[in-house]
């Protein structure tokens, strides 16, 4: 059964509310997904206002390039000059809408969307992973613990081609590189990095697995709800976050509902990597001030189950302030201003 004809025995399925929009190949009517409400409603502003421009079917054109990149619509509008315009006849949760409408038509049966912000390893807390899929790869910042009980990080950057992560150079751990507040200097690259592999269960559950351990990750909800809710609109996009002009260091940052989880990652100084995290409610969709926080002691990449967090140590000030949702002013604990912006 094709999709269309699966349209006219299921009212209420997608391709009855898409009225024959999409052709996506055979799909089992049974497998077709509800359209949700805010898919609905994106449907209805790409017809509207896209089709001017676009084809009727996202995946055939530019649209299509915007879906299951977090924040992918907004970022068109901003730096495509023909599409600025939007900007001002759209509201941000009609852009929001139709970012929805965009990542659902991708969203095929079996296939897992991954989503953009934190994982947990709910077998051992204080290992955590974030993830972004942009320009065609996965970018993986796993944090966890050396021997010594010291927080450290390790990145996977991948080939991303659907559940699977096309795993070419390993899970790296460079080192000597820019510290938070020093200046730039650049990072030795790891000469042998561990060999994993790396997929998606579903769009929440994320699996590493290491050469000796397999590990698994889900969804980290921390915006007052028992589930990742998205962030209220108008809030920081998540994503991870840089300073182009000083690479040696990232921020990887999540927002949901009105309460920021970011976490800085760099090299201590004596060139081994490290990170520290600070979360708590935004004063507002443009600012947030919090303290930065050092954790220590737990679990290592693939080994103990330490406690986490054994000790917590006060780490200085941080205050960001968003002149959109994909650019920002940070304020070292040094008290210098640092320009960052979405990576990708």
């Amino acid at each position: 059964m094709t999709v269309h004809a699966a349209a006219r025995s299921r009212p209420g399925r997608i391709v009855a509310i898409a009225v024959g929009l999409l052709a996506l190949g055979p799909v089992p009517a049974a497998e077709l997904p509800e359209l949700p409400p805010a898919a609905a409603r994106g449907l209805e502003v790409y017809r509207s206002t896209c089709m001017r421009c676009h084809e009727s079917d996202p995946m055939r054109d530019r649209p299509g390039s915007a879906a299951r990149v977090d924040g992918g619509v907004l970022t068109a509008i901003e730096v495509i000059p023909s599409m600025r315009g939007l900007r001002d006849r759209l509201t941000l949760a009609q852009i929001a809408d139709v970012q929805a409408w965009l990542d659902f038509v991708v969203l095929l049966p079996g296939a897992a969307r991954p989503a953009t912000g934190w994982f947990v390893d709910e077998s051992a807390p204080g290992r955590a992973l974030f993830h972004e899929v942009g320009g065609g790869h996965s970018t993986q910042l796993v944090l966890h613990h050396a021997d010594d009980g010291r927080p450290e990080w390790r990145r996977l950057v991948a080939r991303y081609t659907g559940a699977r992560v096309g795993v070419k150079d390993g899970l790296a751990r460079p080192t000597g590189g820019q510290s938070l507040v020093g200046a730039w200097r650049p990072a030795t690259p790891d000469p042998a990095p561990m060999p994993v592999g790396s997929g998606f269960a579903t769009a929440d559950r994320i699996g590493v697995q290491l050469p000796r351990a397999a590990l698994g990750f889900a969804r980290h909800a921390f915006g007052g709800s028992g589930a990742p809710i998205p962030a209220n609109p108008g809030f920081p996009q998540a994503g991870f976050w840089w300073n182009r002009d000083e690479p040696g260091r990232g921020f990887a940052l999540e927002v949901q509902g009105d309460r920021l989880l970011i976490v800085a990652y760099f090299f201590d100084a004596d060139g081994r990597p490290g990170w520290l995290a600070s979360s708590g409610a935004m004063a507002s969709a443009t600012r947030y001030a919090g303290r930065w926080q050092r954790a220590t002691g737990g679990p290592t990449l693939g080994g103990s189950l330490r406690k986490f967090a054994s000790a917590t140590t006060d780490a200085g000030p941080i205050e960001l302030d968003f002149e959109t949702p994909r650019r920002a002013t940070l304020t070292l604990p040094d008290g210098r201003l640092l320009p960052i912006e979405r990576l990708h």
